[in-house]
């Protein structure tokens, strides 16, 4: 929230849509391309994957986020250990944090002069270690569980990178989180505000209405945005 209105104060009023609607922060999800051929049998929605590091040291572990199918394209990995030092911060970002995102290692051994003397060269040599990120590397295998096999990929750093949780679907999904069960009854604080104001999604038509300086008419009440500016309409996401 805090990033829209800065851009929004900024007068960046495209920019700041797309954060609202696309994310930027919160459940970071790689898109993986395979070939022609595609996936080569149906997967369940959260199984669990592994990709290997492009040294072949490494297994990274992912999480299926939909249902994957025979000869589908792409699928979308949820990130599984991004953390304060690992970012991904792309989805629609203005300025992208992808250290996060791309797998990479770095093998060290440092040496140290330990001299005694001004004539003495003898060096030290500190143990080897690995340094790596979260990410995937942009091309290589992937191994679904459900399958059992491996899967040749290909992945756009920039591109690729989206989120799975946005601002725009607290309300646009609110026609299933905000209820225990398929077939059960709306929460009652939640079914008080959709008997107001006649749509599911009230918050995200709203809130689109400011970003657009459009009218909108409820079931009890109207919103008119034409008549404020943008750094007035800007107050609705502090609401």
């Amino acid at each position: 929230m805090d990033l829209i209105t800065s851009l929004l104060h900024d007068a960046k009023h495209i920019e700041a849509k797309d954060v609202y609607l696309q994310g930027a922060f919160s459940r970071s999800v790689a898109k993986l391309n395979f070939g022609f051929e595609g996936l080569p049998g149906d997967v369940a929605p959260h199984s669990p994957v592994t990709v290997a590091s492009e040294d072949g040291n490494t297994m990274i572990k992912g999480e299926l986020l939909e249902h994957g199918t025979l000869g589908e394209k792409s699928v979308h990995i949820l990130y599984d250990n991004l953390d304060s030092d690992r970012k991904c911060f792309v989805g629609a970002h203005p300025e992208p944090v992808v250290n996060g995102c791309k797998y990479y290692s770095c093998a060290f051994s440092p040496t140290v002069p330990m001299f005694s003397s001004a004539n003495d060269t003898d060096t030290h040599a500190f143990p080897s270690f690995v340094a790596t990120t979260a990410g995937f590397p942009v091309a290589g295998h992937i191994r679904f569980d459900d399958l059992g096999k491996a899967v040749r990929y290909s992945y756009n750093l920039l591109h690729g990178n989206t989120n799975d949780r946005t601002l725009a679907k607290f309300s646009t999904d609110a026609y299933i989180k905000m209820k225990p069960c398929p077939n059960c009854e709306l929460f009652h604080e939640y079914k008080r505000f959709y008997q107001y104001y006649g749509k599911m999604d009230y918050a995200h038509r709203w809130i689109m209405s400011a970003f657009e300086a459009t009218r909108i008419v409820f079931d009890s009440s109207v919103s008119d945005f034409t008549i404020y500016s943008l750094e007035s309409r800007a107050s609705t996401f502090h609401c």
